[in-house]
């Protein structure tokens, strides 16, 4: 695991270390929260998705963010993206079986807690 610090919410310096390329990237919480109050900044998954992402799988709560997503970006396949509320460690582990994500990004809200029920079986 590599430990890096954090000093800024902008992508392209909070994510400069992971290494996305040719992955699947599972981004959970996608939202454009970031990018819609700071000109110029990309979405996390935008961000992947420029860095060489295979594939984008992501889901967020806002229902908004969702329809911007396929409105911008909904004939491409490499995006795959969608309305979720995580409130139980069975749909995480349904999410990680499914689709197999090498990379995860996490970002949803308190619901971060799930993982820590999710055994290795």
């Amino acid at each position: 695991m590599q430990i890096e610090k954090i000093t800024s919410e902008n992508p392209e310096i909070h994510w400069r270390f992971l290494n996305c390329e040719n992955k699947i990237v599972m981004d959970m919480g996608c939202s454009f929260w970031d990018s819609t109050w700071n000109e110029g900044w990309l979405s996390s998954s935008e961000y992947f998705v420029s860095k060489g992402a295979s594939k984008l799988i992501g889901f967020d709560c806002a229902l908004h963010d969702i329809e911007k997503y396929h409105a911008l970006y909904g004939d491409d396949p490499k995006w795959h993206v969608f309305h979720l509320c995580v409130n139980a460690n069975v749909q995480i582990e349904d999410l990680l079986s499914y689709y197999k994500p090498q990379v995860i990004k996490c970002d949803i809200e308190g619901a971060e807690i799930h993982f820590s029920e999710i055994t290795k079986e």
